[in-house]
């Protein structure tokens, strides 16, 4: 992502294009599942919420790090419930 401005929309768009991702990875471990739990939030809304609390490119990079992280987790104890089945 180099030397791009993190306000930018494009680099904007392509943190929510990854963040829609791994929802998406999510959604479909879970919809493997009896009663799958929808994330209740789109990856814009996630993106947004994230931007408007940070000053900074290092805390936003940082910040939805961990928000894609958690997300992965969860796709992760999905599946690992599904085995467990």
């Amino acid at each position: 992502m180099g030397d791009e401005d993190w306000r930018s929309q494009t680099f904007r768009d392509r943190i929510i294009n990854r963040l829609d991702l791994v929802i998406k990875e999510l959604e479909e471990e879970q919809s493997h599942q009896n009663n799958p739990n929808p994330m209740p939030n789109t990856a814009l809304q996630m993106e947004e919420a994230v931007f408007q609390k940070c000053s900074s490119k290092e805390e936003y990079l940082k910040s939805i790090s961990k928000v894609i992280t958690s997300i992965k987790a969860q796709v992760i104890s999905a599946s690992l419930d599904r085995e467990l089945e």
